[in-house]
């Protein structure tokens, strides 16, 4: 039995059309990485002053690569895990940072993980 060209064509698109549509709603090349902080732990991290890590990620975030430093850290949840500081080097994201920028990332890194360790869930 010979299935008609149009029936084929059809059920060729949808199938497109299904995969397609999956792969856009199943994944994401960019994800946000602070996803998967919350609301609380976002505003622990950005307040200025003492109750907050806000001045640190102002330091960081002035250098070139810091931030970048910063984000993917974060995304890669290098501060839900004990850190002989290493998470960061493992996964990549020091690769195109300098020493100050290095330096930077560290202190903020440090506060996030003592200021904001509780309301965020991190490892001190």
């Amino acid at each position: 039995m010979q299935v008609p060209k149009c029936v084929r064509t059809t059920s060729a698109l949808w199938v497109i059309v299904m995969v397609g549509g999956c792969a856009l709603a199943c994944s994401s090349s960019n994800p946000d990485p602070y996803q998967p902080l919350s609301e609380a732990c976002d505003s622990c991290l950005l307040e200025e002053g003492p109750d907050g890590c806000g001045d640190s990620y102002a330091t960081c975030e002035a250098l070139d690569q810091c931030e970048a430093v910063v984000l993917c850290e974060l995304q890669q949840q290098c501060y839900t895990k004990s850190s002989d500081g290493d998470c960061s080097a493992t996964r990549g994201c020091e690769s195109d940072a300098d020493a100050a920028e290095l330096e930077a990332s560290a202190a903020f890194e440090q506060c996030a993980r003592s200021v904001c360790a509780e309301t965020c869930d991190f490892v001190k």
